[in-house]
């Protein structure tokens, strides 16, 4: 077990994207680490069969090993914006006074190999440097460089030789050679964070003037080298992102708004609605009429160049009352085109003659948008289904791009890692993976071996449980609107699905079930068909079935909010033009849906060992998520914990509840109301009057940084509850984070070692190369993709009371992936985690109208000023309702 002391240095500026581990970010965050993390376990899985798997990274093989001196650098008043500070930093007058060889971090740090024991104060003019004429102060800063630290690299390679503890010195020179690796890209590529992207690339059209375009990731990280010894690597991976496309601002408003051209544009921008309609177009823009580029940012609209109107004294010093159209034509001889079009309105200000402060206003149809100006608005349908063919490449494909990539950094001739001595490897890392046995997928009475094809067919196969209660009093409601299914459809369908449901063990009493023609309203017409179920089975209804005209967001959450909330009842929506086509594998896939909300089970895994058997005691398996609104949305974060509730760690139970706005930590109430009641049901139907002996917790969504909330705040409100039900528990906890946001892939080295698309057999399971260098972590890849490269989950051990064995942990997670209740082949994430997912995502239906003061921060909110989610009725509760 390895123990890491606490920060000394909370004020420390760190790059936050730097891969460093648990105990990194916890010592960069300040965080008082009273716990021991997991070292890696010394031996290794044994079973399944070894592979060769490239990785998408280089290994270091040498970096500086000379003292570099750390600065911090000021420019102006400390409040400068990024593009000014970069600005001032690659001036004339500051490249003059400090000399070559520089590196910078785009805010306040700077290194270099020289030792400057004096202050550098230089007062820079970019009006006077660029031959501008003016006098505005916002070209005047002064940059200020001071030397504070000199870097020590002893410290890493101590650390790396196990030979000294993780403290501030290593973190400063990890630090450095990131910023090392950035400087020549940042200089001469498009850089957006830890992405670049060349100017000169193609571009591909998404439609409505947005472009999207591929580049490369690059990140350094400590690693376990495959040779067994801690070392460097640098991870490269593809990047794609979306950018405006560079034309006149009339093109590409028209091209998103639908305007066939500028007069029809002029037409639909006319009054305040289409003036609202402009708010995503606040960019960067660029104009030509003073002779030379100008750039401004987009501040708002306004009237049209015609009647915008401002008092203007001209050359003669004559002051009238103009419009922009007229002062246009008198100063620059302009004549405008579409003078009705609005006016953009900048946030460059000046002063008039009197001294008042105005807005730059430009005429819409001078200005052009900016290039290379990132796009950073949600696509929408259209665009995303481009968006994912471009970006979605099988791995022969993605390799390529990554070698592209590779070949735009240039790494062997960039001269600020020749002079610092930064050296990769010129082949990429090859590691000796495992290729874990798959399970067998146990049914009823037979199973199914899907060997590595990671593939098996329902076909004469009776779900492993069958719904308990016989199914007797359920209907179909038929939503109205453009497409919706047809009677006759909808009956046919009914019946096929009692054939193939009761094929696989359902039990179905009641065959003919009501068909109801939906109403305007969904809540009237789903209360109409519970009514008419119930009553006809003097019961309660056990589902409803609702076929829908079409993919709505709205009307889906609304149904799934007026069943789980309001009737207590699970829903099965269905697409109507899954119906037209309607065949026996669909109503398969329907069943096994059905049959988790009705309290069955598809199938177990099989296993080396046999089904359960990896549980040594009565173990709980728990999977945890937060979900949060997208960016500048004031939508509640919902928290999902869900629980398995039987032996075999099949079925899974699920709660969620508000946590907040953006808040990740899930919240002691929202712990001690969904896992309190989970613990109550796992004790009566599983651990026979006992709490569980051992929890496995699995944890999505949260970073490396936060590793130790979990641990502290988590894990300790689970072992205070448990305390509250029983004194003297002693519940042993076993904690892995599992995450798919990162840049590693796999991709298999000789014939035989992947599938027929290059991606690696389902199992396989890489444990160095790219792995932490002392933590307990491993990269899994428990699926076969359907489209494109498979990503592998990573999983991070951060506490293990039980001590489980290796093979244990490993192949149980592997296993467990083929018990995904409603999937014909193993899913990527383990169930519990990807459970919780689809729970947080079902959650958002049970919003309130109002759920978030409006008088709190933009930022985050605590869960005590958001309210509750609708409480769901208890039947529901019970079982799979959110698959």
């Amino acid at each position: 077990m390895a123990s890491y002391k606490d920060s000394a240095n909370a004020g420390y500026a760190f790059n936050k994207n730097v891969d460093l581990g648990f105990l990194a970010t916890s010592f960069i965050n300040n965080n008082a680490i009273s716990t021991t993390l997991p070292t890696r376990p010394k031996v290794a899985n044994k079973t399944g069969k070894d592979a060769i798997v490239k990785l998408n990274t280089w290994s270091v093989n040498q970096y500086p090993s000379k003292t570099i001196y750390q600065y911090d650098v000021a420019v102006g008043n400390g409040a400068e914006k990024p593009g000014t500070i970069r600005a001032m930093w690659e001036s004339q007058k500051v490249k003059k006074e400090l000399g070559q060889g520089w590196v910078f971090d785009g805010n306040a740090l700077a290194w270099s190999a020289a030792n400057h024991d004096k202050e550098f104060r230089i007062d820079v003019d970019l009006n006077e440097e660029e031959g501008r004429t003016g006098n505005s102060d916002a070209n005047k800063k002064r940059v200020v460089v001071r030397k504070t630290k000199a870097v020590n690299f002893a410290a890493l390679r101590a650390w790396l030789d196990k030979k000294a503890s993780f403290d501030i010195p290593v973190m400063e020179a990890i630090n450095f050679l990131d910023h090392l690796m950035r400087e020549t890209p940042n200089k001469n590529l498009i850089a957006i964070k830890r992405n670049f992207f060349n100017p000169n690339e193609q571009r591909y059209d998404l439609g409505g003037g947005i472009h999207a375009a591929k580049g490369a990731y690059a990140s350094i990280r400590p690693v376990l080298q495959p040779n067994g010894q801690p070392g460097l690597s640098v991870n490269l991976d593809v990047a794609n992102t979306t950018f405006w496309m560079n034309a006149p601002l009339t093109q590409v408003v028209a091209l998103g708004l639908g305007a066939r051209d500028p007069a029809q544009l002029a037409t639909m921008l006319s009054g305040d609605r289409g003036i609202a309609s402009l708010k995503p177009y606040r960019i960067q823009i660029t104009t030509n009429h003073m002779g030379s580029e100008r750039r401004f940012n987009i501040g708002g609209f306004s009237q049209n160049a015609r009647t915008y109107k401002f008092d203007f004294t001209n050359k003669a010093g004559v002051k009238k009352n103009v419009s922009l159209e007229q002062y246009f034509k008198e100063v620059y001889n302009i004549t405008l085109r579409y003078p009705t079009l609005p006016v953009v309105i900048t946030t460059k200000t000046f002063k008039t003659p009197e001294g008042k402060t105005v807005y730059v206003a430009l005429p819409f149809e001078l200005c052009t948008v900016k290039k290379d100006q990132r796009y950073g608005l949600k696509l929408d349908e259209r665009q995303t289904a481009k968006m994912i063919s471009f970006a979605v490449t099988l791995p022969p494909q993605r390799w390529q791009a990554t070698e592209n990539g590779k070949k735009m950094l240039n790494w062997e001739n960039d001269v600020y890692l020749k002079n610092y001595g930064l050296v990769m490897d010129a082949q990429p890392t090859k590691v000796k993976a495992k290729v874990l046995p798959n399970p067998k997928v146990q049914f009823a009475s037979d199973a199914a071996n899907p060997g590595v094809t990671g593939r098996w067919d329902l076909r004469g196969k009776r779900f492993l449980e069958p719904n308990k209660a016989p199914l007797k009093s359920w209907g179909v409601l038929v939503a109205p609107g453009r497409g919706a299914t047809s009677q006759q459809q909808a009956e046919a369908f009914v019946q096929m699905f009692i054939k193939i449901y009761s094929g696989h063990g359902g039990q179905i009493v009641e065959r003919q079930p009501d068909i109801m023609q939906g109403g305007a309203d969904i809540a009237q017409s789903m209360e109409a068909l519970w009514t008419v179920a119930g009553n006809k089975a003097n019961m309660r209804p056990q589902i409803l079935f609702i076929i829908v005209p079409s993919k709505d967001a709205a009307l889906y959450n609304r149904i799934k909010k007026n069943g789980e909330c309001r009737f207590g009842v699970v829903t099965q929506v269905l697409s109507a033009s899954k119906l037209e086509r309607l065949n026996p594998q669909y109503c398969s896939n329907v069943a096994m849906k059905v049959n988790a909300k009705l309290g069955g089970a598809t199938a177990s895994a099989q296993g080396i060992k046999g089904a359960g058997s990896w549980f040594k005691v009565p173990t709980m398996v728990i999977g945890a998520d937060v979900s949060h609104g997208g960016a500048g949305m004031m939508t509640p974060s919902v928290a999902a914990m869900t629980t398995s509730m039987d032996q075999k760690a099949v079925k899974y139970i699920a709660g969620v509840g508000t946590n907040g706005v953006r808040i990740e930590m899930i919240t002691t109430q929202n712990i001690n109301n969904i896992i309190g009641m989970n613990l109550k049901g796992w004790k009566a139907l599983v651990g026979k009057g006992s709490l569980p002996q051992h929890i496995i917790y699995f944890r999505d969504g949260v970073s490396e940084g936060q590793y130790a909330q979990v641990l502290s705040q988590e894990v300790a409100d689970m072992r205070a509850l448990l305390k509250t039900m029983d004194p003297k528990n002693s519940t042993k906890f076993t904690v892995v984070v599992a995450t798919k946001r990162h840049h590693i892939r796999f991709f298999p080295d000789g014939k035989g070692q992947g599938d027929n698309n290059g991606n690696p057999f389902p199992g396989t399971i890489v444990d160095t190369g790219v792995t932490h260098p002392f933590e307990y972590d491993f990269y899994l890849c428990s699926h076969v993709a359907l489209k494109g490269t498979a990503r592998p989950v990573h999983y991070h051990v951060i506490l293990d009371e039980a001590d489980m064995e290796v093979e244990n942990l490993q192949n149980m997670i592997y296993e467990h992936c083929y018990q995904y209740v409603r999937s014909t082949t193993p899913v990527s994430l383990h169930p519990a985690v990807y459970y919780a997912h689809l729970a947080t995502n079902r959650g958002i239906a049970h919003i309130g109208a109002v759920p978030v003061s409006d008088t709190k921060s933009q930022n985050q909110v605590a869960a005590a000023d958001v309210a509750p989610l609708l409480e769901m009725k208890e039947d529901p509760r019970k079982t799979m309702w959110y698959v």
